[in-house]
């Protein structure tokens, strides 16, 4: 396994946290209960064992196949976080760090990664944030990042930027490195797609110059407009959403950071 992976925010939610059963109050209660709801077996998530809990846990067993007595086993916690431990999955490398990052951005995209628990909250989100969560934080950035490092270690390469959990930080390291390409530059057709390669990172530009409010992974450039792959949205392009999801967007509000 690559040396990502041993990344304490990866390790504490895929972890197996122990035997848990009924009548047990815990953090590790609240990280199952959050896995459960992923699942579809929609909880609480209060860190309380209750009947409920047991009874969602008892239907995602029959579901999974597994025993359905005992406290949670080992084989239990794989089957829960399995979205996860395959999102960060190393696949083979690609000739070229974008072609890479698009493809570890697609294996994200795959599980839907959602909001649980709350706004900005849950496994997804601590994820992302190197294990922060709530209402103010706000997770595309950290996507951005995370994508990109789980990228890199595929590659087995530095970092083009040192990743940010803010937009606007995330333009300045690309400004610094030579790596900013003005929206304007494509839009007019001055510089051409290619000149960013197969994906990229997007940023949202804000009311300011040196404002931007939403990042995201971008790829298949086609005249004014592009796909993604972004977090911390929804189908609707709300720059605070609840998912990772794929949209088409307009180049005319957005600059760009080249990882060629």
């Amino acid at each position: 396994m690559s040396y990502y992976q041993d990344l304490d925010c990866i390790l504490a939610e895929t972890a197996y946290p122990g035997p848990l059963q009924q009548h047990d109050h815990s953090v590790a209660v609240k990280r199952l209960q959050e896995w459960l709801t992923f699942h579809q077996y929609g909880l609480v998530i209060d860190g309380d064992y209750g009947p409920a809990t047991h009874q969602a846990l008892t239907r995602f067993r029959q579901h999974a196949g597994l025993p359905t007595d005992g406290p949670v086993s080992l084989e239990d916690w794989q089957q829960l976080v399995l979205p996860m431990t395959e999102a960060l999955q190393c696949p083979p490398p690609d000739t070229t760090l974008p072609e890479t990052v698009l493809k570890i951005a697609l294996q994200h995209l795959r599980p839907h990664p959602v909001e649980l628990g709350g706004e900005n909250r849950g496994p997804w989100v601590r994820l992302y944030c190197n294990g922060q969560e709530g209402k103010e934080m706000l997770w595309c950035a950290g996507f951005v990042s995370f994508v990109l490092k789980q990228a890199c270690a595929v590659q087995g390469v530095e970092l083009p930027l040192p990743g940010s959990l803010s937009c606007d930080t995330l333009a300045q390291q690309a400004k610094q490195r030579g790596r900013f390409v003005f929206g304007g530059d494509i839009d007019s057709g001055n510089s051409p797609w290619s000149d960013l390669d197969i994906a990229w990172i997007f940023l949202w530009r804000g009311k300011n110059a040196d404002d931007w409010t939403h990042t995201g992974i971008g790829f298949e450039g086609v005249d004014h407009t592009f796909r993604t792959v972004e977090g911390n949205t929804n189908h609707e392009g709300f720059t605070n959403g609840y998912e990772v999801c794929s949209r088409d967007r307009a180049v005319i509000h957005c600059d760009f950071i080249s990882l060629r």
